[in-house]
């Protein structure tokens, strides 16, 4: 039995959350934290040591950037590419926005190697699903942001570049 901090109320386990405001929004219709829904394919997305996220692989073909390399090539050479800033134009796959102050981008180009085929870019520019865009960003490996979120191959600060 848990006991209120007042002594007032008692309760056969203690409550996870209580918000005045929040319930009172409840009561007047605008909702509040308790009813807050994630947005389906705003969830964050990464790769750990045990899974890797899913994302669809997509039949596409699409030209190299100017000056840049495939997908394919980067994952089947990521060790000379490490720490170097390259080009890759592909197809948005996914998008989740403004998490850790940038937005994590999934790009296909219809190439891969050893069944790696979507990289995750992160990048304050926008993009959107299904546009096809050229980023330009430094290539780093390995990156693990705890919590189960870590990349084998990961370009960061990419920059949106005009095709």
């Amino acid at each position: 039995m848990w006991v209120s901090n007042q002594g007032q109320s008692a309760f056969a386990r203690r409550p996870l959350l209580y918000d005045e405001g929040a319930a009172a929004n409840r009561q007047s219709g605008l909702g509040g934290l308790h009813d807050a829904q994630p947005v389906p394919g705003d969830e964050p997305s990464g790769t750990s040591p045990h899974t890797k996220a899913v994302v669809e692989r997509l039949e596409i073909s699409l030209e190299r950037a100017d000056g840049g390399i495939t997908i394919g090539e980067l994952f089947s050479n990521r060790q000379s590419y490490a720490n170097k800033t390259v080009r890759i134009r592909g197809q948005v796959t996914k998008v989740n926005r403004a998490i850790m102050g940038k937005n994590w981008v999934h790009v296909q180009d219809g190439t891969s190697d050893a069944g790696d085929y979507d990289l995750t870019i992160t990048t304050i520019d926008d993009a959107k699903p299904g546009e096809t865009v050229t980023f330009a960003g430094k290539i780093v490996l390995n990156k693990d942001f705890g919590s189960g979120y870590a990349y084998d191959v990961l370009m960061e600060e990419a920059q949106r570049q005009s095709h």
